[in-house]
């Protein structure tokens, strides 16, 4: 289920809160705000994200980033993986990323990441078009080696200059 929060600190969120002197002077609307089987879905998924479901995450992620990187590697393709716990980001640059300035600076080739999501879709991985990706408790080994298959082809196919939905 969609959904999403708005947080801060109580003078940030004053703005927002009609009931309190001098605050509620600003508006916030939302497609999913107070909705009722969001809040729901959202409390019973956080009733089941147990300490051992965030190692699982935090494990199956470090295989992944392992995985990709490996790849990667292998191929000597000009890109790079990062990320913690359940999420992952794949950077088409092999400028070293050390820390947010340098990833900031790294002059990502956007136009490569939607290219490389074509490539991904036409193996069956919906990925946004800025390479990033994280987990979720339904997925375990298969999933993971379906997505390093994708990848793998995926990188052979670019470096190869196929172009995707094309020449399937």
């Amino acid at each position: 289920f969609p959904v999403g929060a708005v947080a801060g600190s109580d003078e940030v969120m004053d703005v927002f809160d009609h009931t309190r002197e001098g605050g509620g002077w600003l508006m916030h609307g939302g497609t999913f705000n107070a909705n009722p089987v969001t809040m729901t879905a959202g409390l019973a998924t956080m009733k089941q994200l147990t300490p051992q479901v965030f190692e699982r995450l935090d494990r199956m992620g470090d295989e992944l980033r392992s995985r990709i990187q490996d790849v990667i590697d292998r191929r000597e393709f000009p890109a790079q993986v990062t990320g913690k716990g359940s999420l992952f980001w794949i950077h088409l640059t092999d400028r070293d990323l050390t820390d947010y300035r340098t990833f900031v600076s790294s002059h990502h080739d956007w136009s490569g990441s939607d290219y490389f999501a074509h490539h991904m879709l036409d193996r069956g991985i919906v990925c946004i078009n800025r390479d990033f990706g994280c987990l979720s408790t339904p997925m375990g080994e298969r999933e993971l080696g379906i997505y390093v298959e994708a990848l793998e082809e995926s990188l052979d196919s670019i470096r190869s200059g196929a172009r995707a939905g094309l020449d399937q």
